[in-house]
């Protein structure tokens, strides 16, 4: 065997023989895994739960806002809950909103 190429593939210096019975000699080189490559998947990792967790504690809804005339427009609120909720508890409090036109 020359080289190889990817996890299917490889590239042989000579062909096989007739012979498939024989044994044939051959070895197994692994790499060392790239341990800064590692350290860094599990800092995001850890920034990916971060955020999740911060976006948990977030809930968003749209109300009216007040005095916009005769062109109603829409405010965007974000609201931070310090004891967590759940999606329901989430879609609850947005569908109280009356003015919340997703959820009328």
């Amino acid at each position: 065997m020359n080289m190889v190429l990817g996890k299917t593939s490889l590239n042989l210096e000579a062909p096989f023989t007739c012979d498939v019975t024989a044994p044939t000699a051959y070895m197994v080189v692994k790499r060392a895994p790239n341990i800064e490559a590692l350290r860094a998947a599990r800092r995001e990792e850890r920034a990916r739960a971060r955020k999740r967790e911060e976006e948990e504690r977030e809930v968003t809804y749209k109300v009216l806002k007040a005095g916009s005339g005769t062109w109603k427009t829409w405010k965007q609120v974000t609201e931070r809950v310090e004891g967590g909720m759940t999606r329901e508890d989430m879609l609850m409090k947005r569908a109280s909103q009356k003015t919340d036109r997703h959820c009328r």
